[in-house]
């Protein structure tokens, strides 16, 4: 899905909305935080955002294998 910037921006505010929602649903909260990455690939500004929101306690309600998603989409973003 292509998406310019003026939807970029308000798409991210819900990502970011739905992934702080800690009692969200696993699944919708990864979708979410997906979609976070892709917009931070594309906004290389955006991606010490992501960074910090991939950290607890946001992680603590996930299992180990959401948690380890996680840690793979963040190295994606190459943050130096």
């Amino acid at each position: 899905m292509d998406l310019d910037e003026k939807q970029e921006g308000p798409l991210l505010d819900l990502c970011v909305r739905i992934w702080r929602e800690i009692r969200q649903k696993p699944s919708v909260r990864l979708t979410a935080f997906k979609m976070m990455v892709k917009i931070a690939k594309k906004s290389p500004e955006l991606s010490n955002e992501v960074f910090r929101l991939s950290r607890d306690p946001y992680l603590e309600a996930l299992s180990p294998t959401a948690r380890r998603a996680i840690v793979r989409l963040v190295q994606e973003l190459k943050i130096p």
